[in-house]
């Protein structure tokens, strides 16, 4: 009867250091690891932006709209032209004509002109004769009508301001995109990391409560069922555990992906892999306040969708004024004084002689302008309408993303609760065992609810980081870190 008493009271004993030990799990400080041990969530974040070949490939795309900018730049720029043609037959010249001509846009929609000719020979055209020395010309060309104020020109231009702009819009979503992925995957390994200490901790457990078990049957204090039972159990979480393993590889090869190593000799990029220990911290994940009125604000001056439907209606725009500048006639003035070398090479004589000139050019029905103009105040209208539906989603997103943290938030702190009232009935349970008035059976009951919980819960936080992950994604807002 002592010898019984004796192994019950030390399997009870046994059994309770065990439980007491399985509550440790649950313990922050049982998870902690150095620091050097540990890749922060901003850490991580900074290492995504600093090598990711999606961000050299959207820095690219800024060069290419820059380049652009300079493309449209270079219709503005001074152009030299010169053209020389000599004809000379049976030791006679027909003819020698020369040209050089330098033409210089302006912004303003005029051009300065400038050159100098000189021709001679036997056969040579009358309008084309000019003094000994040749002469130099400088004048400017006025369209006076259409492309005075606005012309194809300046459009280009504009057109290639907007599209920059555009581009980086497409940049900061594409950003910001990038950014939230990452944050899930970074989220997502927490999670599966943590499941797996929860599965570890419980098979140990398990294994050392199924040998105090297996000790105390052979003593006859319990039935050898109650040793099945207790293996069953090691065997059950064994499962589970191999099954959260999996789970924790395939969230770390997927953070992995968002890690690379750029090679400044080779210039190229290889992907980096998460090691096995290096660990995840719940910093970056904490419970924050949000005010859903001020973000929603941000949103409607800063999202990337929005500045992007406003550069499309700059664009349409453009082409508008362009358009209605198109339906008035050209007229072009040209005028240009002459000046002519007296008395040497380095003396010029201003003398009362000109070249002035226009050109006239009106469509009569102008049906391609007034229809080009048209077809513009449509599109002009369409991406207004679209802008303001652009507007409410993107506010629509914003309340969504926030009634979801909200109720993340809410659920997480529910679920705490839970987590706590299941480790008292199990603590409860273990309590009843050690006084004859449980079994078992219902002890393991107790904890797999108590584990089923702490995932629950482990999940929850999970969640609620990336709820506001994806709550900034949708204000368009990037970590400030990266602003």
């Amino acid at each position: 009867m002592l010898k019984h008493l004796f192994v019950g009271r030390f399997l009870a004993t046994r059994l309770h250091l065990v439980c007491c030990a399985f509550a440790l799990i649950f313990s922050p400080s049982l998870l902690a690891q150095s620091p050097a041990d540990t890749l922060y969530f901003q850490d991580f974040l900074a290492a995504v932006a600093q090598n990711h070949p999606l961000f050299q490939r959207i820095d690219l795309i800024d060069d290419i709209s820059l380049a652009d900018i300079r493309k449209a730049r270079g219709a503005f720029d001074p152009v030299l032209m010169s053209d020389m043609t000599e004809k000379e037959f049976k030791t006679t010249e027909y003819y020698n004509k020369f040209f050089a001509d330098l033409k210089i846009p302006t912004l303003l929609g005029f051009d300065l002109k400038a050159g100098y000719e000189n021709h001679s020979g036997t056969y040579l055209d009358s309008e084309l004769k000019v003094p000994e020395g040749g002469l130099f010309y400088a004048g400017i060309e006025i369209p006076v009508l259409r492309n005075l104020i606005f012309d194809k020109r300046r459009a280009e231009l504009r057109q290639s301001e907007v599209a920059y702009q555009m581009n980086l819009a497409e940049q900061r979503k594409t950003f910001n995109k990038l950014f939230f992925d990452a944050a899930k995957a970074y989220w997502d390994w927490y999670a599966h990391y943590q499941m797996l200490l929860l599965y570890d901790e419980s098979v140990r457990l398990a294994e050392e409560r199924y040998e105090a078990v297996r000790a105390a049957s052979d003593l006859g204090k319990y039935r050898a069922l109650d040793t099945v039972e207790a293996r069953m159990e090691v065997q059950r979480r064994k499962v589970e555990q191999l099954q959260g393993a999996i789970n924790y590889e395939n969230a770390r090869l997927h953070l992995s992906t968002f890690l690379w190593n750029n090679d400044n000799v080779l210039d190229k990029n290889e992907m980096l892999f998460v090691r096995n220990d290096i660990y995840p911290s719940i910093r970056g994940g904490e419970m924050e306040t949000f005010l859903v009125e001020e973000w929603a604000q941000r949103a409607a001056e800063n999202h990337p969708e929005i500045l992007k439907q406003v550069q499309k209606i700059k664009s349409v725009e453009i082409d508008r004024k362009l358009y209605r500048f198109q339906m008035m006639p050209e007229l072009n003035l040209e005028y240009k004084p002459l000046l002519a070398p007296q008395g040497g090479a380095s003396s010029f004589l201003l003398q009362e002689n000109y070249k002035f000139g226009f050109s006239f050019y009106a469509p009569l029905l102008l049906r391609k302008e007034r229809a080009a103009f048209v077809a513009s105040g449509f599109k002009l209208k369409q991406e207004n309408f679209t802008f303001d539906f652009v507007k409410k989603q993107v506010r629509v997103e914003v309340e969504r993303a926030f009634v979801q943290l909200q109720n993340t938030q809410q659920m997480l702190s529910l679920q705490t609760l839970n987590r706590d009232n299941a480790a008292i009935m199990r603590d409860g349970e273990q309590t009843l065992f050690e006084l004859g008035s449980s079994s078992f059976f219902y002890i393991n009951v107790r904890e797999r609810y108590l584990i089923e919980a702490t995932l629950k819960l482990i999940d929850l936080r999970a969640k609620y980081a990336k709820a506001k992950a994806e709550f900034r994604y949708n204000a368009g807002e990037m970590p400030a870190e990266f602003e």
